[in-house]
Formats: structure tokens, C-alpha cells, sequence
């Protein structure tokens, strides 16, 4: 599986794998991604139980995205767009943050667009 190429995240797209389940694609963020995350994040609700405030801007999704640019290119964090498929826009995001290797564990975020609502929670997407 070969990774799309962007250049702030390279080498980590190396790193990164492209995840398929029946339902889904997790796919390494791409910064073109900003406007489909912006569509969900700029919304209170759905940004609720995250770790940055609604976003106001597509240019504000952008900055987020380049200041993990870092911890992403060193495998310290990995962040997946969620879609329907490989070149759809995405309909929410998944990351793996606090890696500690030593004690084997982290955690995981899923953020989704609101609007799939609650018959299709991140939990049941997420499903093989």
C-alpha cells in the first residue's frame, strides 16, 4: 500500500498505512484534507470532547495540521482521515497520540462529522 505523497509529512507517510475495512478507508492527513475537516470542526458539538477549540477558519485546520507536522514525521503521533473510499472527502478523523512505547499504550481520537448522526456512530464505523 503506498502512501499518498505530501511534502510536510514525508517520510511519515511511509510510516503511515492505509487502513480498509468493508465500510471504510483510514487514510494518512493530507493538508488538502483542511476543507473537509473544517466542514465538521468548525462546530461545537462535534469539537466538544477535543483537545483544540471549533475551528473558524479552513486556514486555521491548516495550521493545526502543519504544527503535527512534526510528531507525525517522527512517528510520535499518526492521523487518519476517515472516508467512504480511498479518494472521497473525509467524514471524520482518527489519530494515535501519547505513544509511549515503554508502557505500550496511547490513546485514540475519532472525530466524526455530526451529521451522520447517531445511528452511525464512530464505534459501529469503525467495525471490520
Amino acid at each position: 500500500m503506498a502512501p499518498a505523497a505530501s511534502s510536510i509529512f514525508w517520510p511519515a507517510l511511509f510510516m503511515t498505512p492505509v487502513l480498509r475495512t468493508a465500510r471504510l478507508t483510514l487514510r494518512p492527513l493530507k493538508l488538502e484534507d483542511a476543507p473537509a475537516l473544517f466542514a465538521y470542526r468548525r462546530n461545537a458539538d462535534a469539537m466538544r470532547y477535543w483537545d483544540w477549540p471549533p475551528q473558524e477558519t479552513i486556514e486555521d485546520v491548516q495550521r493545526i495540521i502543519r504544527a503535527h507536522a512534526k510528531p507525525i514525521g517522527n512517528g510520535t503521533v499518526y492521523w487518519w482521515v476517515v472516508a467512504l473510499a480511498d479518494k472521497d472527502p473525509a467524514i471524520g478523523e482518527c489519530d494515535l497520540s501519547e505513544i509511549d512505547l515503554h508502557h505500550k499504550h496511547a490513546e485514540v481520537g475519532f472525530l466524526f462529522h455530526p451529521d451522520l448522526g447517531a445511528r452511525d456512530t464512530p464505534t459501529r464505523r469503525c467495525r471490520p
